[in-house]
């Protein structure tokens, strides 16, 4: 009788403890669904729900929280446009009046013996609540330059702008940066 309980506690600890992966999709009209996968399209994502194939619109979108077996596997995606035409989901890093986001991409670096070979080349994207596109910050980019984008953006911030001209902030402290402007320099 005994081993009975020890076995039903191990038991119901492990179904009150374990926390099931997979992604929570919120949409904007407030619905939330379930999935432990989904795939991207030109316009929406398609994932299996209570075992009911959808499809979202990105502009329905309001968020994709993932859990992991961790926190620190946690994240939370959005879709952001970074021109006109064009957007993508993105992890965002910093919310708040400036929020930060990455964009991860295989983007091909050569051929090796066995074929192309690809590297992972993330992207940093900041952008501002009323804002409908988000700025490539230029960390990772060999074409934009960080530390005048960087003034650029942040330029309503004279104390931050100080600070990246006297490198106080490195390219790889930029969530540092943002959350510097978050707290010290917006409205």
């Amino acid at each position: 009788m005994k081993n009975y309980f020890l076995l039903l506690f191990f038991s119901l600890s492990f179904i009150v403890f374990s926390q099931e992966k997979g992604h929570t999709i919120h949409t904007k009209s407030g619905a939330t669904f379930f999935t432990k996968k989904y795939s991207t399209h030109k316009d929406d994502i398609s994932f299996t729900s209570n075992k009911k194939r959808q499809n979202v619109s990105y502009s329905q979108i309001d968020k994709i929280v993932y859990t992991g077996k961790k926190e620190k596997h946690n994240f939370i995606k959005k879709y952001i446009q970074y021109s006109d035409k064009a957007g993508t989901l993105m992890v965002e890093l910093v919310e708040g009046n400036v929020s930060l986001y990455t964009r991860s991409e295989m983007v091909a670096n050569g051929a090796g013996a066995m074929g192309p070979t690809f590297t992972n080349s993330i992207t940093y994207y900041v952008k501002r609540s009323e804002e409908k596109i988000a700025v490539n910050i230029g960390i990772n980019d060999l074409f934009t330059n960080y530390k005048k984008t960087s003034k650029d953006f942040f330029s309503d911030c004279p104390v931050l702008v100080s600070k990246l001209e006297n490198k106080e902030f490195k390219k790889k402290e930029i969530e540092e940066v943002v959350i510097f402007y978050n707290e010290n320099c917006s409205n």
